[in-house]
């Protein structure tokens, strides 16, 4: 389950039924939002705005208004409604600096302090890219928050994932160690 079973889908079947009782206007305005890029993270909030101007219309059915002010209170916290499901992976990128050469790698030791870490969660469902993190901390923090499932690529080995999950790592994959490393 993910944002579009908890909220799009439910938003598309209230614009579908505001088109039946001959509310085309909204029913168009509702469609238009849903139909932004499921990767653009802004496509909540548009069908919330939209979804508000249900609630406040009083020629619309009383249950069309209550479903309109419920899906606005899904999209407030979405993370309720999904629950923690799936896989985030966290990656460390390390950030060019002036005078970095692309085709060059620099030989001195990556830290931590080189780069940021960002995540990713979802796919069809939901997709969510964090915010970029200045430790892996803030990022596991974020990832937790999302999925039992958390892959890492570390600032130290950049060539391996380690899990940062609940519970013990899958075979083939090591916990994290320390961060402090």
């Amino acid at each position: 389950m993910g944002r579009r079973t908890v909220f799009d889908v439910p938003a598309q079947r209230l614009a579908d039924d505001l088109l039946d009782v001959g509310r085309a206007d909204l029913h168009r305005r509702i469609t238009e939002a849903l139909c932004g890029s499921p990767l653009v993270e802004t496509i909540v909030g548009d069908v919330q705005d939209e979804l508000a101007r249900v609630v406040v219309d009083q020629r619309i059915a009383e249950r069309d208004r209550q479903e309109a002010t419920r899906l606005i209170s899904v999209g407030d916290n979405l993370l309720a409604a999904i629950g923690r499901t799936g896989t985030v992976s966290v990656a460390w990128r390390k950030t060019p600096r002036e005078g970095d050469h692309p085709s060059h790698e620099s030989s001195r030791p990556l830290r931590e302090a080189d780069g940021v870490y960002q995540g990713y969660w979802g796919g069809e469902e939901t997709y969510e890219s964090s915010a970029e993190f200045e430790t892996l901390t803030d990022a596991l923090e974020w990832a937790r928050l999302r999925a039992p499932h958390v892959r890492v690529a570390p600032w130290w080995y950049n060539c391996t994932y380690y899990w940062a999950g609940d519970g013990p790592p899958p075979v083939g994959m090591d916990a994290i160690p320390d961060a402090e490393h």
